[in-house]
């Protein structure tokens, strides 16, 4: 079916999972796909962290969103984000959000940076300053999907670079993305904030593979 006769569907009917397209009448999971879902564990005091396992029905979840501009799937996704970002008391040691942001010829496809929109979630229930301007992406690269761990690596080598230090100065900053596979996006733009003067840098992810 047409991404854009689903999205009609979904105003006139009530919706249907995500996962497997059963209508659930409310929610954007089905009771027996909301089952499915993993939360990953994490201790306070890490660095790199994840809400979630990036499996069925997680990942249609995130497809929608963005590839068929499914926004109406960020209150569900972004609460698993808040719920692992209050659980692993982030709260306690950051003092700004970074989404890992889109390189412009992306962003201007999609019409939006998921991670900012996920970041945004956060933001609904604390108050800290969002940069979604102070990183960006220099290199249009490739997708990381079908990259084996090495050339996703070289794939990201300096393909982030920071536009006001002074925004970062001192400051302990969360890293937020959508899904981690190897780390090598979240790492080449941690490294990048560090060298710019960031005091310290946690990543939150909503998914990891």
């Amino acid at each position: 079916m047409h991404p854009l006769l689903e999205g009609l569907l979904d105003l006139v009917y009530p919706p249907a999972c995500v996962g497997c397209r059963r209508r659930t009448g409310s929610s954007i999971f089905c009771p027996d796909c909301a089952a499915k879902i993993e939360r990953l564990p994490g201790t306070p005091g890490g660095r790199d962290f994840a809400a979630l396992l990036y499996r069925e029905p997680v990942v249609s979840a995130i497809h929608r969103l963005k590839y068929q501009g499914a926004t109406f799937v960020l209150p569900v996704l972004g609460g698993f984000l808040n719920e692992a970002f209050t659980r692993l008391e982030l709260f306690r040691v950051v003092d700004c959000l970074v989404p890992v942001p889109l390189h412009p010829v992306r962003f201007r496809d999609r019409g939006f940076n998921q991670a900012e929109l996920l970041a945004r979630e956060i933001l609904r229930h604390y108050d800290f300053p969002l940069l979604t301007r102070v990183l960006v992406r220099t290199r249009h690269t490739p997708s990381q999907t079908r990259l084996p761990e090495a050339a996703r690596r070289r794939n990201v080598a300096g393909a982030f670079r920071v536009r006001s230090a002074s925004e970062l100065a001192g400051r302990t900053c969360l890293l937020v993305d959508d899904v981690t596979t190897t780390g090598a996006t979240l790492a080449a733009a941690r490294d990048t904030l560090l060298a710019a003067g960031a005091a310290e840098v946690l990543t939150l992810a909503l998914a990891r593979s």
